[in-house]
C-alpha cells in the first residue's frame, strides 16, 4: 500500500511527464526553456506557488491566459524545478 507521499510524488512524476511530452504545454515548454534562469531565480525568490504570477508576467498576452488556466500544473513543475527533479535540459 502506497503511503500518500508516495502517492504524491507519483502524482508529479505524472504532471512532470504530460509537462515535457503534451502538445498543448508546447509553449509553455519554449518560454520556461527560454527563460530557465530567470524562471528559476522567480522560484527562489517567491516559492514554487507564487511564482507561477510573476512568470505569467514574462509571457504574452495569449500565453498568459495559458498558464493561468495550468497553473496547478505549474505549480508541480516549478516544484520539480527547485528541487532539481526538472533541469534545462529535460526541456531541450
Amino acid at each position: 500500500m502506497n503511503t500518500l507521499e508516495d502517492q504524491y510524488s507519483n502524482n508529479r512524476a505524472s504532471d512532470i511527464k504530460e509537462f515535457l511530452t503534451s502538445y498543448k504545454y508546447s509553449d509553455i515548454r519554449n518560454l520556461y526553456k527560454s527563460n530557465f534562469e530567470t524562471i528559476y531565480n522567480l522560484i527562489e525568490k517567491f516559492g514554487h506557488k507564487h511564482s507561477v504570477e510573476d512568470i505569467a508576467d514574462i509571457a504574452d498576452q495569449f500565453l498568459k491566459k495559458s498558464i493561468f488556466d495550468n497553473h496547478l500544473l505549474l505549480k508541480q513543475v516549478n516544484k520539480a524545478i527547485k528541487h532539481r527533479d526538472l533541469t534545462l535540459d529535460d526541456l531541450l
